[in-house]
């Protein structure tokens, strides 16, 4: 196990050969407003699902147990597909990837309701989890291909303001539908909203898309094989630069967790004027926000400041969960604190693996850390619920983990000044 203090977040502009920005001028415009269309609706599918999936199985008879179980298969075996989908980008290109990702939700959607067991629905949840698989990675990353060094963090940022927007927007107007037309509808506007999403990805035309056809030094150099060394050292610096950016996406991935799974207890001993759906909302608007005023910080280089003072956001957020609740404005300040920490942390981690790993190795840099962000929430799920189990009150589980995000947050801003501090005497 690496030691904390040995772990170095540098944050420089550009190392070890990685690319950002291949395609320029208005072709890159349209590809990628094209693929924050494609985000939104990938992420808007997916938050539905999340909503929608438990109360589907224990409408079949099925138990809690069992309901909190297929979210949790739907992630781990996301996260085995991916070991075995993403080097498909050397063969058939990264565009008809993401759309091969799509199209399993969109199968899912068009299957769902069709299943009239608990293991009808696992199986069908097991197809869709090819599109967690490999969309949420090659996303991001695709949005580095058609982005200039001086706007990545910029793009970056509208990009989840998009994915955002489709958690803020996306599970109302599901359940609504669900209410007033029925399920069936449901699951048809999932699947119009993920058809939607393949043709969007199909009219983007990415930089990255001769991966597939073999043409091109970039494309050669993107995909070749990676050297047979550890899984971290072969990025530079013994790997230990990654292994901050992972180990802080786990701790913000774990927080993320609780808020979502969590944050309805704390939530629920208020006076009833903000109910979980609302809080949620104000979560998303805090991460909507970071989106559109961070990118802008991160292009200037300033993740270095960036990052530390999101993971305090955030640990302020979920602190302000286990506080007693005196007013509205404080449960709600709390909510966008912790919405802009969140996204705050999860940009920075983009930047520094988009800015710092070889362009051959971006996209598994990428799917490293998008797996620490599926194990870090489902995880949570479990870990949080046995402590809340444990304690005396629910407020101290809420305490506990804000007041260990606010020293994480110390003890990345100390080592980030070692790291500036190292570079600049050498």
């Amino acid at each position: 196990m690496v030691p904390f203090h040995a772990v170095h977040f540098s944050v420089v502009r550009r190392c070890g050969g990685s690319e950002v920005g291949k395609q320029s001028g208005k072709g890159s415009t349209r590809s990628f407003a094209l693929l924050c269309v494609a985000s939104f609706f990938m992420y808007g599918v997916n938050n539905v699902m999340i909503s929608r999936a438990p109360l589907a199985v224990m409408g079949m008879g099925a138990s809690a147990a069992a309901a909190g179980f297929q979210g949790t298969f739907f992630i781990v075996f996301a996260i085995v597909l991916r070991t075995v989908l993403m080097p498909l980008t050397s063969r058939i290109g990264t565009k008809r990837l993401m759309i091969l990702g799509a199209a399993s939700f969109a199968a899912a959607s068009a299957l769902f309701p069709f299943c009239a067991t608990y293991g009808m629905f696992l199986a069908v949840r097991a197809v869709q989890a090819a599109g967690l698989a490999v969309f949420w990675p090659l996303s991001v990353s695709s949005v580095v291909d058609v982005s200039d060094e001086g706007n990545v963090g910029w793009r970056l940022g509208v990009s989840r303001f998009a994915t955002s927007a489709s958690m803020a927007v996306g599970p109302y107007a599901a359940f609504a539908l669900g209410d007033v037309m029925g399920t069936g509808w449901l699951y048809g506007a999932l699947l119009l909203a993920s058809c939607l999403a393949i043709v969007a990805l199909a009219a983007c035309k990415l930089p990255s898309d001769a991966h597939g056809e073999g043409a091109g030094a970039a494309g050669k150099s993107r995909v070749a094989r990676p050297p047979r060394r550890g899984a971290l050292a072969q990025f530079g610096g013994g790997g230990l630069w990654l292994a901050g950016v992972l180990l802080v996406t786990l701790v913000d991935s774990a927080a993320a967790g609780l808020v979502m799974h969590f944050s309805a207890i704390a939530v629920g001993e208020f006076d009833g004027s903000l109910n979980a759906a609302s809080y949620l909302s104000l979560y998303s608007i805090g991460g909507m926000i970071a989106s559109l005023l961070l990118g802008r910080a991160l292009d200037r280089g300033k993740c270095g400041i960036v990052l530390p003072a999101c993971i305090a956001s955030f640990g302020l957020g979920v602190l302000q969960l286990g506080l007693p609740h005196a007013s509205f404005v404080g449960l709600a300040v709390g909510g966008v604190l912790a919405g802009v920490g969140n996204m705050g942390v999860a940009l920075c981690c983009m930047d520094i693996i988009t800015r710092r790993a070889p362009l051959r190795l971006r996209d598994t840099a990428l799917g490293y850390r998008q797996s620490c962000v599926d194990i870090g929430i489902a995880v949570a799920a479990t870990a949080f619920g046995a402590a809340f189990d444990a304690a005396p009150a629910n407020y101290v589980v809420f305490l506990a983990w804000g007041a260990i995000m606010l020293c994480f947050a110390v003890a990345v801003c100390i080592n980030l000044a070692r790291a500036a501090k190292t570079r600049g005497g050498k």
